[in-house]
């Protein structure tokens, strides 16, 4: 479950930190409020497709990160993490995805460097994407 967002520098975004309670999360609201710029940065920060004109300000980088609950019945995820041996001292994990200005990005799993190969490994364990038109 996620725990936390951070979003920072990215489209329209200049900074932005949602901390997220237990059970079911619902994005809602007018149009051209953000929401799909909240999953549209959850999706990038899991190694989905970026684009030039992601960066706020093309100075700076633009970051997220997001935290995770590690939940001890999720086998999967547990051998995922023992696999790539990730501390979980806290049961957290955190991942940091940065864009360069010079449009590298960069992914981290808490603090440390991993591929957008792994990075993909967790995001079919840890998110389950759905739209309006998943049923058309």
């Amino acid at each position: 479950m996620i725990n936390s967002l951070r979003i920072k520098n990215f489209i329209i975004v200049k900074e932005l930190e949602l901390n997220f309670g237990k059970g079911l999360q619902v994005l809602s609201g007018e149009t051209g409020t953000g929401k799909s710029i909240i999953v549209g940065a959850i999706d990038f920060a899991f190694g989905g497709k970026f684009h030039p004109g992601f960066l706020f300000d093309d100075s700076k980088p633009a970051i997220v990160e997001i935290t995770f609950d590690v939940n001890s019945e999720n086998k999967s995820l547990l051998k995922l993490i023992s696999e790539y041996e990730v501390d979980i001292s806290e049961n957290e994990i955190c991942f940091t995805t940065e864009l360069t200005p010079l449009q590298k990005r960069r992914i981290f799993l808490n603090g440390r460097r991993i591929s957008r190969s792994i990075v993909k490994q967790f995001r079919d364990l840890l998110l389950d994407f759905h739209s309006q038109r998943d049923q058309q």
